[in-house]
């Protein structure tokens, strides 16, 4: 894994039928209350030590467009950003952040506020890892479920497709009034696992992606983060 941009990297495997494991400011805005809302995300970040950024383009050149090795120190303590309306529309329809954070725009019409989450670490020819998560608010509990179910099938899709010499698994269902569809693959001779989980309640849907390199710490930080909200971890499967 060449790609020296840290999200990039995660979502290079994710949105490309995890070719990757085949080929080698915070503002004040009200919460949801969705057991899968942007407050939960924002919580983790905020727990974890993360840098809170009000300005988009930051955030976009630290974590996702930008050479992942010369904002490691920045990386690694993590970044979280909160956004509405326009603000929101207009960030997600940069082509980087929109395929990292896996972000079908054909719905940015309903989507009222999100706050993105990413930390991680990267070193070019060893261990890697990286968490990346958004929960986005929609217009209606049916908006929100509408775009579960899209992301749901295409995550499904994509790790159908995955080599049969992965270990792959998926898990779908309801608990808790949460319904989900998760997903795990990892190639052991490249030692690269990638875990994604898409998760909606109300009017939120949150996603959720970990990769991990020579390492398990980008699954663990997913799985306690899954913990905190009492979801289902893609990483346990």
């Amino acid at each position: 894994m060449k790609c020296r941009k840290l999200v990039s990297s995660v979502m290079a495997g994710a949105m490309a039928g995890v070719m990757v494991l085949s080929m080698s400011g915070c503002s004040l805005l009200p919460g949801s209350g969705s057991k899968v809302g942007r407050n939960k995300l924002k919580d983790f970040a905020e727990e974890a030590g993360a840098v809170a950024y009000d300005d988009t383009d930051e955030f976009i050149e630290v974590f996702i467009e930008e050479d992942a090795g010369q904002n490691a120190k920045k990386i690694k303590k993590g970044g979280v950003i909160d956004l509405e309306g326009k603000d929101l529309k207009s960030f997600l329809k940069n082509s980087d952040v929109h395929g990292a954070f896996n972000i079908d725009l054909g719905y940015e019409k309903t989507m009222t506020a999100g706050t993105a989450f990413v930390r991680g670490e990267y070193n070019q020819n060893s261990e890697t890892w990286a968490f990346i998560g958004m929960s986005i608010d929609f217009e209606s509990a049916d908006d929100a479920a509408d775009y579960f179910d899209d992301i749901a099938d295409k995550i499904d899709e994509i790790y159908d497709s995955v080599p049969s010499s992965n270990d792959t698994d998926t898990d779908d269902g309801e608990e808790n009034g949460i319904a989900y569809f998760i997903a795990t693959s990892t190639n052991s001779a490249n030692d690269i696992t990638i875990s994604e989980g898409v998760y909606q309640n109300g009017k939120s849907v949150l996603i959720v992606v970990a990769l991990d390199r020579q390492t398990d710490e980008g699954g663990e930080t997913l799985c306690d983060f899954c913990e905190a909200l009492g979801i289902e971890c893609p990483a346990e499967l």
